[in-house]
């Protein structure tokens, strides 16, 4: 395998986070207020601290695993065909989140300001950047990150405070929404909103300190359940719940409806540049993923074609919806599922069945 390059906490932290602001931007919170309605900022806040735990827990499963990602701990446990298909289930995940990004957010943006271009030619536009970054390689796609994120962050927090006067509190109730159970039962399932943590299972190699594994885990999650929160509320206490449920992209009316008196108006062009620049380093991470993951799985490290192929992959799989119902349907069951399945389930058995057999058998794993 090629030597990995090492990341710092910084850089740890804007790969973590850039994952959770591209669900936001999409159709997180439509599929939120879809499930649990008023109860949506308690069902977060809810959800936030058990995903705490959550990280907190997985860096102990990683501990003892140094240097070793969820392929490795997978071989070492079940051998090279467990490996393998946990590996496939992986690139799958990655490929899909794509795929679903690139649709939707060309579709989004088709609608709002390029009417007239043909789909394909965004969907194009937008894998070529990707593909550019990959070439650059790895530690241009982390400090990319590092540069965007900080800015996303500072613009989602300065459209919640211009959008406080137009609050309604009215809008929080009833507080528990749709009721106990699927604030607190069922709507656990809105966990898979924190898919996210999926780059954690493969970032343990590239840190040179495992303690850095760790601050990556619970600073990420927080600034991003801090970031969904905020964003979610603010939502709920401006729009009706019934007009939130219907539009595909309500982060971006609400930044249509802020001015900044009379200079600065239409701020929304400078959301969506901020979109725009988020979601390419969304799909350029998870590109590099998919062609990581690969590389492990096949030993094949020396062919420089890997981007070309699977944006060709990723771009045939955007095109199979038929429309953004399409889309929202595929987020809301096929990849939530997928989600809760394979990175809350599949993988944390894997791990602990692998503690398991070092701490009982005292099997080494190398």
């Amino acid at each position: 395998m090629e030597k990995l390059k090492k990341i710092g906490i910084i850089e740890g932290i804007a790969l973590v986070t850039i994952f959770m602001i591209n669900e936001l931007l999409l159709n997180v919170p439509k599929v939120f207020f879809h499930s649990v309605g008023t109860a949506t900022p308690i069902n977060i806040i809810y959800i936030s601290i058990i995903i705490i735990f959550i990280c907190i827990f997985l860096y102990k499963l990683f501990k003892p695993f140094e240097n070793m990602d969820i392929l490795d701990v997978s071989e070492a446990l079940g051998g090279k065909f467990l490996k393998i298909v946990i590996g496939i289930l992986f690139i799958g995940l990655f490929a899909i989140a794509s795929a679903t990004t690139l649709r939707n957010f060309s579709e989004i943006l088709k609608s709002i300001y390029l009417p007239k271009t043909p789909l394909l030619v965004l969907s194009i536009s937008f894998l070529i950047c990707s593909i550019i970054l990959n070439k650059a390689g790895f530690k241009t796609i982390t400090l990319t990150n590092v540069l965007i994120v900080p800015i996303v962050l500072i613009n989602i927090l300065i459209m919640f405070a211009f959008a406080i006067p137009m609050f309604n509190p009215s809008n929080l109730l009833p507080i528990l929404g749709n009721g106990i159970e699927p604030t607190f039962f069922s709507g656990l399932s809105n966990i898979y909103a924190f898919n996210g943590i999926s780059i954690l299972f493969f970032l343990m190699p590239f840190f040179d300190k495992k303690e850095d594994f760790k601050k990556v885990n619970i600073i990420g999650i927080i600034i991003s359940s801090l970031l969904l929160i905020l964003s979610i509320t603010s939502l709920l206490l401006v729009f009706n719940l019934t007009i939130i449920k219907e539009e595909s992209l309500s982060m971006y009316w609400l930044i249509r409806m802020i001015g900044f008196g009379r200079f600065f108006q239409r701020i929304d062009s400078m959301f969506i540049l901020l979109w725009i620049m988020s979601a390419l380093s969304y799909l350029a991470v998870n590109l590099f993923l998919i062609i990581h993951i690969f590389k492990k799985l096949t030993k094949l490290n020396k062919i420089k074609i890997w981007e070309y192929l699977f944006s060709i992959i990723i771009l045939l799989v955007s095109l199979i919806p038929q429309s953004l119902s399409d889309i929202i349907f595929t987020s809301r069951l096929v990849y939530k599922y997928y989600v809760l399945i394979l990175v809350f389930g599949l993988s944390f058995i894997i791990l602990i069945l692998a503690n398991f057999r070092k701490k009982h058998i005292g099997e080494k794993y190398d």
